[in-house]
């Protein structure tokens, strides 16, 4: 099974990487990898470190820390979901001081070669939207950049013309899009329907039934 990631995307004179699981990984390592979580996210995205911390250790999320020289400079979040063959990248952060270097391709590319066990044919991904309204120029600038990265790497987006979340932390609920990136080439379908995968998003990621009006309205939204 083939990732999909451009061999030009890596540099041979990028800095070598190691890759752990953060079920290993103890502090202050753990202080670094919250640091670059908080960093890349804001609050009302963020679910408690501890909380990833935790599952991570319980085998429920497969969560990765990449290093270089011994010192953490990125981490990915991925939550395999039960009722499709799908994986859900809940969070994916590089070190800002590092962005540019080839870390960030190198993640991916680790995560896509080491999917956790399963039936899983591609991951699920969420990105802000960088055609959302009254965007200053600079946040819609970054949303470009982080949506042609996954472009990039083989991701696409996902038809769902109305995809709302609740924010994780506080009251209030923000516009994304959905995207899809498959395992392999033998993968570049989805598992089942899109109505299944958008479906177990909502019930899995976010804890929300079917009858929730956030989840009624994206997929009502499906082609």
């Amino acid at each position: 099974m083939m990732p999909l990631v451009p061999e030009q995307e890596i540099a041979s004179e990028d800095p070598p990487l190691v890759f752990e699981p953060m079920s290993g990984v103890y502090a202050p390592d753990l202080e670094r990898a919250k640091a670059i979580y908080e960093e890349g996210f804001p609050l009302h995205q963020r679910m408690a470190f501890d909380d990833i911390v935790e599952s991570a250790r319980d085998g429920s999320r497969h969560v990765s820390v990449a290093k270089a020289d011994g010192r953490v400079i990125g981490v990915s979040v991925v939550y395999p979901l039960a009722s499709t063959p799908a994986l859900f990248l809940e969070y994916f952060a590089v070190d800002g001081a590092q962005r540019g270097k080839g870390i960030g391709t190198r993640l991916w590319r680790h995560i896509m070669e080491t999917p956790p066990p399963g039936p899983a044919e591609g991951f699920v991904l969420e990105v802000d939207d960088p055609e959302e309204e009254d965007l200053p120029q600079e946040e819609a600038r970054i949303r470009e950049q982080r949506v042609q990265f996954y472009l990039r790497l083989g991701a696409r987006f996902l038809p769902v013309a109305d995809y709302r979340v609740p924010f994780v932390t506080g009251e209030g609920e923000e516009r994304l899009r959905l995207m899809w990136a498959p395992l392999g080439r033998d993968h570049e379908s989805l598992p089942g329907s899109l109505r299944d995968l958008v479906l177990a998003v909502y019930e899995e990621g976010y804890e929300l039934p079917p009858n929730d009006p956030l989840v009624v309205a994206a997929l009502d939204s499906l082609p």
